[in-house]
């Protein structure tokens, strides 16, 4: 008699086992002809339609009842569950980590976990390797403060559990249609999946959903970054009105960290994640009409990063071996093509191990880096919107930190500059504060100099580009702010509205129709052109 065929299951032919969770829910092991699934218990409960659909899925179908029935009556007869550490979807399980493709990373030296959740293998598609992606994609990027920024938060994910934050928080990278977005959404995704579009599948996905469709994806993305491009493909149908409202919705669906209450369950799931979206317009500018206090609630939700006011958009500057920004942009593409899906890995397989060894000494050292970063905003600690605010860009700059640490970005970046340029860029697209108190908030960074207390009043060369700005006297006691016009630039990203603002204008000295001064400045150099400034006596 030929073998029947392998969709055509014979019960006495199935190969059985089983686990007990450390949760103590039991699963099956079913195995035949090469076809495999894992089947909860509890949906062999009644007549076990809900595991015969489960196991029909992976191609291993009983014909007729009676089949069924005995293969029933086989489950019902085991009782060899031996104890294992599982996990049953994307994320955190215990102290084991699972990518959506299946990639399970236990610690080292102990047994790993079980996945017993269906793997989208293209989901987080690798190629090269993590020195290739280094070297192809990262390190041209040293001294690109928002391309770094933008690396440093794909790892920011996996640590929400381990700190213990409560809610989550996303970015939206807003400018006019053709300039880019998308591209910065590939060098994220190229972290942990496919960038471009190519054989296999991409890593980031379109914002083409609904509020209802919202929970599904954020829970796809558990622990790890939800990257959605084009949020004009949102609630494609609905009017601006209607449209406002869904997206105002949606933001808080992504944001909270816990699903809704479901049949059978007694408690909602936690979903963390850090989600990234394009847009042509800014969450303020399509929620509109929303009262005042839930768009501010909604902006501490979505961090906007309006790549408008920055010179370059996407980069801080071209490299002289590019002519400009597009061949820049091709060249890293390339790279990207190349070389993805990498230094997830890596970083995950560090994380978990280092979480192992001890979970509270990581924990405390990722928050001692955002403590320190906090402390050179010198925030009101009273104000909770904008130390909120504050700390996802804290805990970005410790990621990145994290990262370089393991290995998985290079030593060579900036981290803490990369945050710290990015929340003025977040300040300078929402202008939550005016140009006047951003300019006096610069002149309390720690980075200021006060030649006063220099021998002969003047700074060292490489200071002068380096250092935030400068405190001195003049004659007649009169105390100026002077900083070096490339160094607001860079700090301040729209600097030339700033000065152009009536209230720092008043304060703003130069020559004739300059926006600058001379001033010697420089060891042994002639007087440069600096941006000068009277500041008010409660500033000096």
């Amino acid at each position: 008699m030929s073998k029947p065929p392998s969709k055509v299951v014979p019960p006495k032919n199935v190969d059985l086992k089983g686990i007990r969770t450390s949760e103590g829910k039991r699963w099956f092991h079913v195995r035949y002809d090469g076809e495999r699934a894992w089947v909860p218990e509890a949906e062999f409960a009644g007549a076990g339609h809900k595991a015969m659909e489960r196991l029909a899925a992976r191609e291993i179908v009983f014909i007729g009842s009676g089949a069924w029935s005995l293969f029933m009556r086989k489950v019902a007869a085991f009782k060899r569950f031996r104890k294992r550490a599982v996990i049953t979807e994307p994320g955190w399980a215990g102290s084991s980590f699972a990518l959506q493709n299946g990639q399970v990373f236990s610690p080292s030296g102990t047994q790993a976990a079980i996945r017993l959740f269906d793997a989208d293998i293209d989901k987080c598609e690798q190629a090269g390797d993590i020195e290739g992606w280094l070297d192809e994609v990262a390190r041209p990027l040293v001294g690109q403060n928002l391309a770094i920024f933008l690396l440093m938060l794909a790892f920011v994910a996996p640590l929400l559990k381990i700190v213990r934050r409560s809610g989550n928080f996303g970015v939206e990278i807003v400018s006019t249609a053709g300039k880019g977005k998308t591209f910065l959404l590939q060098l994220i995704a190229s972290v942990i999946g496919g960038a471009v579009d190519g054989e296999f599948g991409k890593y980031w996905i379109r914002f083409h959903t609904t509020v209802n469709g919202v929970e599904d994806i954020v829970e796809a993305h558990r622990d790890l970054p939800l990257l959605l491009d084009d949020a004009t493909s949102f609630a494609a149908d609905s009017g601006r009105a209607s449209k406002g409202q869904s997206l105002f919705a949606a933001i808080f669906g992504m944001a909270q960290s816990q699903g809704k209450f479901r049949k059978g369950s007694n408690r909602p799931k936690s979903f963390r994640t850090v989600y990234v979206v394009t847009s042509n317009r800014t969450l303020a500018n399509v929620i509109a009409d929303i009262a005042r206090e839930d768009a501010a609630a909604a902006a501490d939700r979505l961090l906007t990063l309006d790549l408008g006011v920055r010179e370059n958009r996407n980069f801080d500057h071209i490299p002289s071996t590019f002519a400009d920004g597009t061949e820049f942009s091709r060249f890293l593409t390339a790279g990207m093509d190349r070389q993805h899906g990498t230094a997830m890995p890596h970083f995950l397989q560090k994380l978990v191990d280092h979480k192992h060894r001890n979970e509270a000494q990581l924990r405390d050292g990722i928050q001692r880096r955002i403590d320190g970063f906090l402390s050179e905003l010198r925030l009101d600690r009273n104000d909770g919107s904008a130390m909120r605010v504050a700390e996802v860009f804290g805990l970005s700059s410790a990621a990145g930190q994290l990262a370089q640490h393991y290995g998985a970005l290079p030593r060579e970046f900036d981290c803490e500059a990369a945050a710290l340029a990015c929340y003025r860029l977040f300040q300078a697209s929402t202008k939550r504060m005016s140009y006047a108190e951003r300019l006096l908030e610069l002149a309390a960074d720690p980075g200021v100099i006060d030649l006063d207390l220099r021998a002969g009043g003047l700074a060292a060369a490489d200071e002068f580009h380096s250092a935030s700005g400068f405190f001195r006297t003049r004659r007649r006691g009169r105390r100026e702010f002077l900083v070096n016009p490339s160094t607001l630039q860079r700090l301040i990203p729209d600097a030339d509205r700033l000065l152009k603002d009536s209230e720092v204008a008043q304060m703003l000295r130069r020559d004739g129709p300059h926006l600058t001064k001379k001033r010697s400045m420089v060891e042994g150099e002639k007087p440069v052109r600096v941006h000068c400034f009277r500041l008010p006596n409660s500033a000096l």
